[in-house]
């Protein structure tokens, strides 16, 4: 493998992955929406079921990232997997800031 395109691939697939995560948890928090249009971090469904995904995608936005540290999980991940000489060379998880995640439940708009 081409050690640097591996490299270079490790953030774009992290994303997508907690993208996957997002949209998981948005079906499976919604039972009255029977016909769904996904596709990677694209959601859809009928006309009338709109408002109700409005609210679920949020829902499950807020959740995915104040129930779980995803940035500490992943490094703990890479430190599993690190040789022992490497660990020093793996920075600490940054700060947080001050954003308030249930804002999001009254955002006009979630993701774009």
């Amino acid at each position: 493998p081409d050690t640097r395109k591996q490299a270079s691939g490790i953030a774009p697939n992290y994303i997508h992955s907690l993208d996957s995560s997002h949209l998981m948890l948005t079906v499976a928090r919604a039972p009255d929406i029977k016909f769904w249009a996904l596709i990677h971090d694209s959601f859809g469904t009928l006309p009338s079921r709109t408002q109700s995904l409005f609210i679920y995608v949020r829902v499950a936005f807020v959740e995915l990232y104040t129930s779980h540290d995803v940035l500490d999980e992943f490094r703990g991940q890479v430190l599993k997997q690190l040789a022992p000489e490497r660990i020093e060379y793996l920075p600490p998880v940054p700060a947080k800031g001050g954003l308030d995640l249930s804002s999001v439940l009254r955002s006009e708009y979630c993701f774009a």
